[in-house]
């Protein structure tokens, strides 16, 4: 038997538990507020203090904790100094998407145990294994030195802890959200999330439970990917996977009602592929399940036959290839006119800009359900009205009988406005008749969730000697994966901001979306216009040392 105290109570489990912590806290214990991000142990997302010392608690098996003192953010109301510690957090404006928060909180309160004057070089150790994708750090710094002070007895104003910027935050008496009343347009408002995110209470969507969406049950999705980047699929055998523990049911594109594609912009990705698959991130089916780790490892049972197929990795095979999902451009003067002019002075710059990923610290997830003939979908999208439009077209339902309810986001910027798991969380709600969720591990949302473009550009600037801007030509290309999703948009958005903010009289850009096997390309913050913005920057720079001219002039 495995003895522990878990916020001061006393709790036993059987030797030979082999689950991780983690595991045990959320899914025996339903405590949601230490957060799964990694699973890994790099994140920090899932922090509790193991006797005092700040511990992982996804690595962190289950027969380590014997004897031991298991504390939480669960355990805050009971703990003054984790009060102090969310308090300070919420003064400083040390909160946005939360998801990192109670992590970060449980860290604090690990570095202030043992350091309780810490210098700034002592809060950067103490959180180094604390990763928030949010805030930059700065102001969670102020947050750990102003609740220092303030453990310490002091009353501290709290704009001396202030390092470069205000943050005006209207609280109301004893933590309670003042009520707003009339227009809230140009007023300071409380974070009304903010103690739930600093509590970990806040429920993103991977933490609802059946009791939380009104349902007796809720069943697990896990999905069968695609054996390689590009293949031909002869048959899948699911046999094995039908008879294994736990499984209810394999959704598979015979259980689409509807159109088989979902896309922002120009529907191409199947919900669930049938006889090819084009990148790691595609799927064949989904199979559903009791618990998620069950779903997992009947997915691994299904065999695959399957014929590898020439793939396109590169988007200058791309180019040689004629493999394009969208060519767009703008043309503006006469650019081959003023070519032509004697007294320019010519610049060609060719930039390679790698795909870069969002690294949100909340994995992807989505619930589906069917209730009073009603479809309802939670996730965690930034496009709820585009995703309720793909959907009604799969399911073949008019949109006024889909509700999708945005979940928090843990972090979203421009991955989460594409669809990856609502319409096969849906379409499997139906197959089963009960809810179904769908979590991706940190893996999987590597693979199959879009990422910033990569781009290669060449660009042709022309200057007179004094510096004026007579032409730019330019050709750009971006890696845009298998299917559509983002890469008309970003392209045209990176085509329209090509020149930066300059004035220039002659322009002409032409854009084209490489169609390859990689990863998927999708929006990004900036949406395509951070990589015009490094190529023009570059050869605006370039161009000035080469005219003896101040970049800044």
């Amino acid at each position: 038997m495995i003895r522990f105290t878990l916020n001061g109570t006393q709790i036993e489990v059987q030797d030979g538990e082999n689950r991780t912590l983690l595991e045990y806290l959320r899914n025996v214990k339903c405590m949601k507020g230490t957060k799964e991000a990694c699973s890994t142990g790099h994140c920090g997302a899932c922090s509790v203090l193991v006797d005092g010392r700040l511990t992982r608690s996804c690595v962190t098996l289950m027969h380590r904790l014997d004897g031991k003192a298991v504390e939480t953010i669960e355990n805050a109301p009971n703990d003054t100094m984790l009060q102090v510690i969310q308090h300070s957090f919420l003064d400083v404006g040390a909160v946005q998407c939360g998801f990192c928060t109670p992590g970060m909180v449980m860290a604090t309160k690990a570095l202030l145990l043992h350091h309780p004057a810490p210098t700034e070089p002592e809060i950067c150790d103490g959180l180094k294994n604390n990763y928030c994708r949010c805030t930059g750090y700065v102001k969670i710094i102020e947050a750990v030195k102003l609740a220092a002070a303030r453990l310490r007895g002091e009353e501290p104003d709290i704009d001396s802890f202030r390092s470069y910027e205000s943050t005006v935050i209207v609280v109301g008496e004893n933590q309670v959200v003042p009520e707003i009343t009339g227009s809230a347009v140009g007023k300071s408002v409380w974070d009304v999330d903010g103690m739930d995110k600093t509590g970990g209470k806040l429920k993103f969507c991977d933490d609802l439970t059946a009791e939380d969406i009104g349902a007796d049950t809720l069943l697990h999705g896990a999905f069968v990917w695609a054996p390689a980047p590009h293949a031909k699929i002869n048959a899948v055998d699911y046999s094995a996977a039908e008879q294994a523990e736990g499984v209810v049911r394999i959704v598979t594109a015979a259980d689409v009602p509807g159109m088989n594609k979902v896309g922002t912009w120009t529907p191409e990705q199947p919900v669930f592929c049938t006889d090819e698959v084009r990148f790691l991130g595609d799927h064949l089916a989904l199979v559903v399940a009791d618990t998620a780790a069950h779903a997992r490892a009947a997915a691994k049972l299904v065999k695959i036959d399957y014929e590898e197929l020439p793939g396109i990795y590169t988007m200058a095979d791309g180019y040689r290839k004629n493999s394009f999902i969208v060519h767009t451009g703008r043309v503006s003067g006469d650019v081959e006119q003023a070519k032509q002019r004697t007294d320019i002075v010519k610049l060609n710059v060719s930039k390679d800009i790698e795909p870069q990923e969002h690294a949100c610290m909340e994995p992807v997830s989505a619930i589906g359900m069917v209730q009073d003939g009603k479809t309802i979908l939670y996730a965690c999208t930034q496009a709820p009205f585009e995703i309720r439009s793909m959907l009604a077209k799969i399911l073949d339902k008019p949109e006024e009988d889909i509700r999708v309810i945005v979940t928090p986001l843990g972090g979203g910027f421009g991955k989460k406005c594409d669809s990856f798991l609502e319409a096969p969380a849906v379409v499997a709600a139906h197959a089963c008749g009960k809810p179904v969720k769908i979590t991706l591990t940190r893996k999987e949302d590597l693979i199959l969730t879009t990422k910033r473009h990569g781009y290669h550009t060449d660009y042709e600037i022309g200057f007179t000697p004094d510096g004026k801007f007579q032409y730019l030509d330019c050709r750009m290309f971006s890696d845009g994966g298998p299917y559509e999703c983002e890469s008309y948009g970003t392209l045209m958005t990176g085509a329209l901001m090509s020149g930066g903010p300059y004035i220039i009289p002659n322009v002409k850009v032409e854009g084209s979306a490489i169609r390859n096997n990689n990863l998927q390309g999708g929006a990004f913050r900036g949406y395509g216009i951070n990589q015009a913005a490094i190529s023009i920057e570059t050869a605006m720079d370039m161009m000035a040392e080469k005219l003896g001219i101040d970049p800044f002039e």
